[in-house]
């Protein structure tokens, strides 16, 4: 399922795993959350992607999910 376009994913949120862990030791607090795909927009809302995902054994987060998740990661 991956592809080229995936590499600045991957810097990105390696970025800022490293900014909130910088955070954290400087005694900030600070979460870094990554999701997977959701079903209902972003690149994954594509029907050929999301049949994709689904062959290849992958869930994709739906909205009420995913906005749920938001508010239990970001819940102090």
């Amino acid at each position: 399922m991956g592809n080229a376009g995936q590499f600045g994913y991957a810097a990105a949120n390696a970025m800022l795993d490293a900014k909130a862990l910088a955070h954290a030791n400087a005694g900030v607090a600070s979460k870094s959350v990554q999701f997977g795909a959701w079903a209902e927009s972003g690149m994954a809302a594509d029907s050929n992607l999301s049949e994709r995902a689904r062959r290849a054994g992958l869930g994709l987060l739906t909205r009420r999910d995913g906005l749920r998740a938001i508010a239990e990661a970001l819940r102090v």
